[in-house]
């Protein structure tokens, strides 16, 4: 979704939730945006040199970063 402008992202963006939504089945989304996270994911893992370093429901990560590096990678102080 990176290439598209904000508006068509948007749109993008509300109609593939819905598609997710309805196919009910689990897809696995990899982005460095967190607008994207929020707006998309239940739950987030958060990788860092290939570990996962945290996973949960989107709004407890962003929330509580368990880790400095956590922290750092949501854009968070650490």
């Amino acid at each position: 979704l990176a290439a598209l402008d904000t508006p068509t992202r948007r749109e993008v963006r509300d109609e593939l939730r819905a598609l997710l939504a309805a196919a009910g089945v689990p897809v696995i989304l990899v982005t460095h945006d967190d607008e994207e996270v929020r707006a998309l994911a239940d739950d987030v893992w958060v990788m860092n040199a290939g570990e996962i370093i945290q996973q949960g429901p989107v709004p407890d990560v962003f929330a509580n970063p368990a880790t400095p590096a956590a922290a750092r990678i949501l854009g968070r102080r650490g």
